[in-house]
C-alpha cells in the first residue's frame, strides 16, 4: 500500500522528525506563554485596590484580559474602573411585536423585560442595538455581570445612557466596569458589570417609600381628568411637594423627590417621566444646557402630540428668574423691586414648543427629538390666558375669576413682543391696571420677555 501511494521508508522517518520537532517547539512556546501569563496577572493582584483607576493586561492563550475598565458614570463624563468576566450566547425572542433580547443559559432562554412601558430611547435604536440594549438592562436589573454582544465602547456608553433614560426606577446604579478581551491589539469581546451605590437590601426599602408616594399621589388625583389634565397635576403636585435644594442626597435620581422631597432638575425630570407613565403617558427626559448650565427636562405627548415640559423651572423654590436681557421690567407700581416674586407654579415652560424652549435652552442631540411645533395644549392658549390681540374685555374676565375663585396672581401670555410691549405701556406705564385689579397702595408684577408673559399679584 505504501508504494502504491508513492511513499517511502524513508519519507515516513522524515515526516516524523519533523513532527517531533514542531511539537517540542510548540510545548516550548506555550510554557513561555503561560509563564508570561502568570507573572502578569501577579502584577495586577499586587497593583489593584479597588476599582477606580488603572489599565489590566493579563495574557493568555486566547489572547489579552483588558480591564481598560471605562466604568462610566453616565451623563457625567466621569470614569471609575473594574474587572468583569462572564460567558454567554444571545438570542432574540418576539414580544408584544417587539424583539426582546432574552439570554441562553443552559440551553434555557429567559426574556428580558425592556417593552413594559413607553421606551423612548430604546424605540429609536435598530434591531441589534436594541439587542445591545436588552443586555445591559438584565445585566442591571439581575446584578450579574454580562458579555455583551459588541465591542463599540462608545456604542456601550451611549446605550447603557440610554437605559438609565428610559427607566427612571433604575435609580440603584449610575455607572459600569468594562472588561474587553483582545487577541492582538483587536478587542475580540467585551463584558459589563454594573456598578451598584446601594445594596440589594437598600433597594427593597427605597422601593417600598416609593411605591407609599405614588400610592399617595393616585389618591389625590382627580377622577375624570383627560391627558391634559393628568399632565397638569403631575406638575403641580411635584412642584407643590417638592423642594429645589442642590447638593441633596440621590438627586439624580427618583429617591430625592419621592422620599426625601427635594431635589434638583434630574430628579424632578425623571419624577415627572416616573408619574406620568404611571398614569399611562408617554415621556421621557431630555438632556441639555439652561443659560450655559446642565439641565434636564422631559418631552411628554398629549394624545399624540410631543411637547416639551420642564417641571424644574416651574417651581418657586428654584428662584428661576429670566435673564436680565429678558426682564424689560419688574417691580411695583411705588418702585419698589418685586423680582423676587414668583408665582407658586410658573406655567411659562409647560407643553411648549421647540421654538419657545430654544429661547433658553439648548438641547443636546437634538436630532434624538421630534419637531415639537404644536401649541394647542400649551398652559395659556388652554386656560384662555393667551393673547393675539389686547382685548380689554377678556383681559376684565380673566382678573374677575382670578378674585372670585381665590387666586393670588394673574399671569398671561402675549402673542408676540410687540403685543407684549404696547399691553405693558398700557397697562403698567400708563397704570391702566388699576381699572382691573382691587389693591391700592401697592401693585406687584414681572414680565419674563423670553416667554412674552406678564405676571400680576392680587394682593
Amino acid at each position: 500500500m505504501l508504494h502504491k501511494w508513492g511513499i517511502s521508508k524513508f519519507q515516513i522517518i522524515t515526516v516524523l522528525v519533523a513532527a517531533a520537532i514542531c511539537f517540542a517547539m510548540a510545548y516550548s512556546s506555550k510554557q513561555s506563554r503561560n509563564q508570561s501569563r502568570d507573572e502578569t496577572y501577579s502584577s495586577i493582584a499586587s497593583d489593584r485596590t479597588d476599582v477606580v483607576t488603572g489599565e489590566e493586561t493579563q495574557t493568555g492563550d486566547d489572547g489579552a484580559w483588558q480591564a481598560e475598565e471605562t466604568a462610566k458614570e453616565a451623563g457625567s463624563g466621569s470614569l471609575q474602573t473594574g474587572i468583569a468576566a462572564s460567558d454567554s450566547s444571545v438570542q432574540t425572542v418576539e414580544q408584544s411585536g417587539q424583539t426582546a433580547p432574552v439570554t441562553e443559559q443552559n440551553g434555557v432562554g429567559t426574556p428580558v423585560n425592556v417593552t413594559s412601558s413607553y421606551l423612548f430611547y430604546y424605540e429609536m435604536l435598530t434591531e441589534d442595538e436594541k439587542q445591545i440594549y436588552g443586555e445591559i438592562y438584565e445585566s442591571i436589573t439581575t446584578r450579574q455581570e454580562k458579555k455583551l454582544s459588541t465591542c463599540d465602547k462608545e456604542l456601550v456608553d451611549k446605550l447603557f445612557e440610554f437605559v438609565l433614560w428610559d427607566h427612571p426606577e433604575i435609580f440603584y446604579t449610575n455607572g459600569y466596569n468594562l472588561l474587553q478581551q483582545l487577541l492582538g491589539e483587536q478587542v475580540i469581546s467585551m463584558t459589563l458589570q454594573p456598578v451598584f451605590q446601594m445594596t440589594e437590601a437598600e433597594v427593597a426599602n427605597k422601593q417600598a417609600f416609593i411605591a407609599s408616594y405614588v400610592e399617595t399621589f393616585r389618591t389625590a388625583l382627580p377622577q375624570g381628568l383627560d391627558t391634559y389634565g393628568k399632565i397638569k397635576f403631575v406638575y403641580e403636585y411635584l412642584i407643590n411637594g417638592t423642594e429645589y435644594q442642590i447638593g441633596c442626597e440621590n438627586s439624580q435620581n427618583i429617591c430625592s423627590v419621592f422620599i426625601l422631597r427635594k431635589s434638583v432638575c434630574a430628579g424632578y425630570a425623571k419624577a415627572t417621566q416616573y408619574l406620568l407613565r404611571e398614569l399611562g403617558i408617554p415621556a421621557t427626559v431630555v438632556h441639555g444646557t439652561a443659560n450655559g448650565e446642565g439641565h434636564a427636562w422631559n418631552l411628554v405627548w398629549v394624545d399624540g402630540i410631543p411637547y416639551y415640559l420642564d417641571t424644574t423651572w416651574g417651581d418657586a423654590s428654584y428662584s428661576y428668574t429670566p435673564p436680565a436681557s429678558d426682564v424689560s421690567d419688574a417691580g411695583d407700581m411705588t418702585g419698589d423691586a418685586a423680582g423676587s416674586r414668583v408665582p407658586p407654579v410658573n406655567y411659562d415652560y409647560f407643553l411648549i414648543t421647540e421654538h419657545e424652549l430654544l429661547t433658553t435652552h439648548s438641547i443636546d442631540h437634538p436630532e434624538y427629538y421630534p419637531a415639537v411645533t404644536d401649541t394647542r395644549f400649551n398652559y395659556f392658549r388652554h386656560e384662555g390666558l393667551y393673547f393675539e390681540n389686547y382685548d380689554t374685555e377678556k383681559l376684565r374676565g380673566i382678573f374677575d375669576r382670578a378674585y372670585e375663585t381665590g387666586q393670588q396672581n394673574v399671569t398671561i401670555r402675549c402673542a408676540g413682543r410687540d403685543l407684549l410691549l404696547a399691553m405693558q405701556s398700557s397697562l403698567l406705564t400708563e397704570q391702566k391696571i388699576f381699572d382691573y385689579v382691587k389693591v391700592m397702595d401697592r401693585f406687584y408684577y414681572n414680565i419674563n420677555e423670553s416667554m412674552c408673559t406678564m405676571t400680576f399679584w392680587l394682593e
